[in-house]
């Protein structure tokens, strides 16, 4: 599964969550503390892994930019045009 897939399962879970829960707090099947509480967790772990997919993209960018490097130092050694 990939970090999109699981980015838009805790949306639809947090979009779920804000419809019914005030419902269940109204017929007392949660009080609002744990409504709260839920729905923070879901926002937190939201949060996370856009982080962490903000950090994989940054990191790839930021190795393509050290490979690029690398090779004109490796061709300019060698005198030898990029391919």
């Amino acid at each position: 599964m990939t970090i999109n897939e699981q980015i838009a399962a805790i949306r639809r879970e947090l979009e779920y969550r804000r419809k019914l829960y005030p419902r269940w707090v109204e017929i007392k099947k949660i009080s609002q503390k744990d409504a709260d509480y839920q729905i923070e967790v879901m926002e937190q772990i939201l949060c996370t892994l856009i982080t962490v997919k903000d950090f994989i993209i940054g990191a790839t960018v930021r190795d393509e930019e050290k490979i690029k490097k690398a090779e004109k130092v490796q061709f300019s050694l060698f005198d030898v045009d990029k391919p």
